[in-house]
């Protein structure tokens, strides 16, 4: 904090943003809190009511310590307990006015414009929840008017996955593979191929499986995105990549990591000079992440003309904009696969 320790309204309410936003991201909670412009006076009266019954509750227990006859002190014990039940009711009316009156989402199909910015020339969610199939073995598809799927079934894996039987696995209806080519290390910032990537992207392509690439990203500036794409582009080299080429850059919520205080611009401009790069190249760029990534680590305006990959683990999606890809399970089972592996939607029609 400065030294005046003078902190704006914005100020504040960036840093409420980043708070929750890393709960998020550890899975302390399960949604983001975004804090509204003004709260109201059905929020203000219960926190005077949280305020007032806990303040009871102390001198109650004060007075106790005064007290020379065991009828007084049944007395005030009673009182105490009720003071006790008024206090819990005000804390779980409080906590409960909170959730409805700081809780909405710019990813949710309803826009509130009174808590975040909402961008009205970037498309937004142009899927009808209720088109969403998922079949009995959690495979989800998007369907049209008539029913028919309209849709691609596909999984991301990296080298977690260990052995691989592609024939298996196109048989059980796996029609492309996000894989990953590489990674940057969040410590070391030493860029590394996945050590399946070759293994991998001959065995979808042998299969007749579509192949995408993603690259887990840990650049802390343009320079090194650049150096990233080069790197994917490298590996890629001399195979047929249809679907598109990733920009995946996570936060690191379980170590420290050198990308731990990246500005919000840096990040965007990265992820531009990796995805330029990419499609200059003559491949398809896109950027991963999760609703709390896409919102708070990312200009959206500045990244709107690439495809969005979306991870975000629900029956059906509720992100605010539009996105081509929808990753909805991490624990999915795949036949020829001995792990879990996640599994993806694509809505968009990459290959031919």
């Amino acid at each position: 904090m400065p030294e005046n320790c003078t902190v704006t309204e914005t100020e504040k309410q960036q840093a409420v943003a980043k708070a929750y936003e890393e709960e998020y991201l550890k899975g302390s909670v399960s949604e983001i809190p975004i804090k509204p412009h003004k709260k109201s006076t059905k929020n203000t009266l219960a926190f005077a009511r949280l305020v007032t019954a806990f303040s009871v509750v102390g001198l109650v227990a004060f007075g106790l310590g005064f007290l020379k006859t065991n009828s007084d002190k049944k007395k005030l014990d009673a009182q105490l307990e009720a003071v006790q039940s008024e206090y819990d009711s005000a804390v779980s009316e409080y906590e409960n006015t909170i959730a409805t009156m700081e809780r909405t989402y710019v990813y949710d199909n309803g826009v509130s414009k009174t808590d975040v910015e909402i961008y009205e020339n970037i498309p937004k969610n142009p899927y009808d929840n209720g088109r969403f199939l998922t079949d009995s073995e959690g495979k989800k598809y998007y369907t049209d008017d008539s029913g028919a799927y309209v849709s691609s079934f596909g999984i991301d894996l990296s080298y977690y996955q260990g052995d691989v039987y592609w024939e298996n696995v196109a048989n059980d209806g796996v029609e492309f593979a996000i894989i990953r080519a590489g990674y940057r290390g969040y410590s070391t910032g030493e860029l590394m191929q996945d050590e399946r990537f070759t293994e991998y992207i001959q065995g979808a392509q042998n299969a007749g499986i579509d192949v995408g690439i993603y690259f887990f990203s840990q650049a802390i500036n343009e320079q090194e995105a650049l150096e990233e794409a080069e790197f994917v582009l490298s590996m890629i080299e001399g195979y047929d990549v249809d679907y598109p080429v990733v920009f995946d850059w996570e936060y690191i919520s379980t170590d420290e990591a050198r990308t731990d205080d990246l500005q919000r611009d840096v990040l965007t401009k990265a992820a531009v000079t990796f995805c330029e790069r990419i499609k200059e190249a003559g491949y398809t760029p896109m950027i991963y992440g999760n609703a709390a990534t896409l919102i708070f680590r990312y200009d959206l305006a500045d990244i709107a003309e690439y495809d969005f990959w979306l991870a975000q683990y629900y029956d059906t999606p509720s992100f605010y904009y539009d996105f081509k890809m929808w990753q909805y399970s991490s624990s999915g089972i795949v036949d020829g696969i001995s792990n879990y592996v996640d599994m993806n939607v694509c809505f968009k029609k990459y290959s031919d």
